[in-house]
Formats: structure tokens, sequence, C-alpha cells
């Protein structure tokens, strides 16, 4: 799996600027599947978003693919309650520090 994360590394860059392009998406890391709260341990292209939206009310293109370059994607949200000035601000720094934390120790 070794030569597969290296590949996956490699493509990250070209994938996030891909992904980047989508009105809602934030950070996009290395990371592992969650579903319904549980690690499956699969990795994955984490894909942190604003906010997670139905399918059914988005229009094709801003779809994020289930699968890029064999990997599967994970979408996150990064939803905040802003209390105060700078919260939003403040969560969606920390949650791209930890990010880059995850993606650094794989």
């Amino acid at each position: 799996m070794v030569t597969e994360m290296a590949k996956y590394r490699q493509e990250k860059k070209r994938i996030q600027d891909e992904l980047m392009k989508y009105p809602n998406v934030l950070q996009i890391s290395i990371g592992t599947k969650e579903v319904k709260g549980k690690d499956t341990g699969e990795y994955c292209y984490t894909v942190l978003v604003k906010r997670k939206v139905p399918k059914s009310r988005l229009d094709p293109n801003e779809i994020i693919p289930s699968e890029l370059d064999g990997l599967k994607t994970d979408v996150v949200p990064v939803e905040t309650e802003v209390g105060y000035r700078g919260t939003t601000t403040f969560v969606i720094l920390f949650a791209f520090v930890l990010m880059i934390l995850l993606s650094t120790t794989m």
C-alpha cells in the first residue's frame, strides 16, 4: 500500500486544484473514510465542505465524485454556530490545521 499511498500523495495537488473549484469546498486531505461516524480504516480523499448539501439540490457539475483516481472520497461538513465574530474563521482554521497534521503523519 505504500506505493499506492505515494501515488495518491503525488496526485493530491492535482485533485485539490480540481476540487477547490467547487463552491462549497474548503480543504482536501488524504485520510480514512468514516461511515456513520465509524472509521473504516480505508484510505480516501477527505473533502471538507462548508455544509453538506443533498445531491438533489446540487447541479450535476457540483457533485463531488465518489471516487477519484481509484481512491474514494469522504465529504465532511465543517458546520459551525456563529456565536461571536470570528468563530467560523477559527473553526475552519482549526479543521485545516488538523487535516494537515493528519495527512503528514500518514
